[in-house]
């Protein structure tokens, strides 16, 4: 079972019907049905929606959407990195508030 497949298969389990659903994402039924069956990808914003929905990260949702449905092999690995959490992570701090960090840690 594909990524975006299984989100819809959760949502059932949670309890959600294809109504439901389209009434929670603002789309018909029969578009639900159409995500459900991987006619198309989810767009992101509707990602995000069932993410909340269903308790779930919203960025490992939309990475994972993404990883699905990118062709090249370098983007869906770049992709499944964001999941895995293997791709780096960089957190720029302003150098104002490294003394009060370092403060902070040692309190």
């Amino acid at each position: 079972m594909n990524y975006q497949k299984g989100l819809f298969e959760k949502l059932k389990e949670a309890g959600f019907t294809q109504k439901q659903i389209g009434a929670a994402l603002g789309m018909e039924q029969a578009t639900v049905s159409q995500f459900k069956n991987c006619k198309a990808p989810l767009p992101d914003k509707h990602a995000v929606n069932i993410a909340k929905l269903l308790g779930m990260r919203e960025s490992e949702v939309l990475a994972s959407i993404h990883a699905q449905w990118a062709k090249e092999p370098e983007v869906k690995s770049a992709w499944l990195k964001l999941v895995t959490g293997t791709a780096a992570t960089i957190i720029l701090i302003p150098a104002t508030m490294i003394h009060d960090c370092a403060q902070c840690i040692l309190c």
